[in-house]
C-alpha cells in the first residue's frame, strides 16, 4: 500500500528530519481510518530501526464491541490498495 504522501513529508524532529514508515502508517490509520496502531520503531536502537519500519502493533485490551468496530474500520483501507 502506498502512503499519501502528506503523511510520509511530515517531520519529526527527534528523527533527524523526518517520519520512519511505521510512524507515517500509523498517523494515517488514525487519522483516515479511525483506528491507532503503535509504531515499532521506537522499540528498535537507532542502528536497528530500519527492521521495524514495515511493522506495527495493535492493543487487543479492548471491548470485544470495538474490536468489531475497529475491524469494521480496517476494511476500509481496500480504498488506498494500489
Amino acid at each position: 500500500m502506498q502512503l499519501p504522501q502528506e503523511y510520509v513529508d511530515q517531520i519529526d524532529s527527534h528523527n533527524g528530519g523526518c517520519v520512519t514508515y511505521d510512524w507515517a502508517f500509523c498517523r494515517f490509520l488514525t487519522k483516515e481510518i479511525g483506528v491507532t496502531a503503535i509504531p515499532l520503531s521506537p522499540f528498535y536502537s537507532p542502528a536497528s530501526q530500519h527492521l521495524a519500519k514495515n511493522y506495527v502493533r495493535f492493543a487487543f485490551c479492548k471491548s470485544s464491541d470495538l474490536i468489531e468496530e475497529a475491524s469494521r474500520r480496517l476494511l476500509r483501507l481496500k480504498a488506498f490498495a494500489k
